[in-house]
């Protein structure tokens, strides 16, 4: 006998009610891979009515993070809150729960509705690290769960039959197939870290550098959304001349943390230029010899300032939290200097 799910559902199906039990369970469409970068204002992006009748979701880069979402609909009578957690499998070990319970993606992240009928999405989204590839005969699975007072724990590994069956007749859990796509596999991939401050601050980042390729190509983007729902992202841009930059200002609450990444792609059938630097400087906005600095639009590719002071001068490979000062707030520019010169291929980030 069919009866209605009264908790956070995580659909299974694309046109699926919340009726209970349910017969697809291979296709959720509120599992969303993202594809290699966060997605600004996620929550407005994919928990509203015209989004959530769709299936927005994109395929796995192979070799790169990937930022995936999980959205539901709150079908419990008033508020309602909950961790979402979430899996990979390969396909042939789906139906043993002790198999992949240890192969938990990224970090938990929380979930709340005021209402009955709400839609809601985790703002940062959950970050896949680096994917392996798979043989051609497997592909991967992404299992979902949403833990709430209601519905506490983990199914039974002895009592799971197949997962399918599980997931037939429990709102709380979705499971999707993904595929896996190869991108143009970046030259150089570098990460550092942004240690927060103890002060909000309007920040111009800038990425900078020297020796580069035209027509080469390069990115910077933090993995987590500001306060407001907004990224540290400069997309991937083409480089017109060997020594340049990118600005982007943004205003930065003082306990946001993120990894920041940094990747270059050399051009098709080239290598990494030779002698080439990459660099990040941070500004803090609110410190006087920056006033320069806040005439700037919030996204800038070229700016004509010159000498700008380096906490760090010369090379070397510092990260970012080692380079604020004492007491987090005076620091006036922070640099992050890229060791570049790993080899073409998949060189580990940090």
């Amino acid at each position: 006998m069919s009866q209605q799910w009264n908790d956070f559902l995580l659909r299974a199906s694309l046109g699926e009610t919340g009726m209970i039990p349910r017969n697809s369970y291979w296709e959720s469409p509120d599992i969303i891979p993202a594809g290699s970068h966060p997605v600004q204002h996620a929550t407005q992006t994919y928990a509203n009515p015209q989004s959530y009748a769709q299936d927005v979701s994109q395929n796995i880069d192979y070799d790169y993070h990937n930022f995936i979402y999980v959205r539901a609909k709150n079908l419990k009578d008033g508020t309602n809150q909950g961790t979402v957690h979430l899996y990979w499998s390969i396909n042939t070990l789906l139906n043993y729960p002790y198999v992949w319970e240890t192969n938990e993606i990224g970090t938990p992240v929380s979930l709340s509705a005021k209402d009955q009928g709400e839609l809601c999405c985790n703002p940062g989204p959950i970050v896949w690290e680096t994917v392996p590839p798979l043989p051609d005969s497997e592909h991967y699975c992404l299992i979902a769960w949403v833990q709430t007072d209601q519905h506490p724990d983990m199914p039974n590994a002895d009592s799971v039959q197949t997962l399918a069956e599980y997931i037939a007749t429990n709102g709380n859990w979705s499971q999707r197939n993904v595929s896996l796509i190869q991108p143009t596999l970046a030259h150089f991939k570098e990460r550092t870290y942004w240690p927060g401050s103890t002060k909000s601050a309007e920040i111009v980042f800038e990425l900078s550098w020297k020796n580069a390729r035209p027509n080469d190509q390069i990115e910077m983007f933090a993995q987590k959304p500001l306060t407001d729902g907004t990224t540290i992202d400069s997309g991937r841009r083409v480089i017109d001349k060997a020594d340049g930059k990118i600005l982007l200002k943004r205003y930065v609450e003082s306990e946001y943390k993120s990894e920041i990444d940094v990747y270059y792609w050399a051009a098709a059938g080239q290598t990494l230029p030779p002698g080439l630097e990459i660099k990040i400087d941070v500004h803090f906005l609110n410190d006087s010899n920056d006033q320069a600095l806040s005439a700037l639009g919030t996204d800038l590719v070229t700016s004509g300032l010159a000498n700008l002071p380096a906490l760090v001068p010369g090379g070397g490979f510092r990260p970012l939290a080692q380079l604020v000062s004492a007491d987090r707030t005076t620091i006036l520019c922070g640099t992050q200097i890229m060791r570049v010169g790993q080899p073409a291929g998949r060189p580990p980030l940090r």
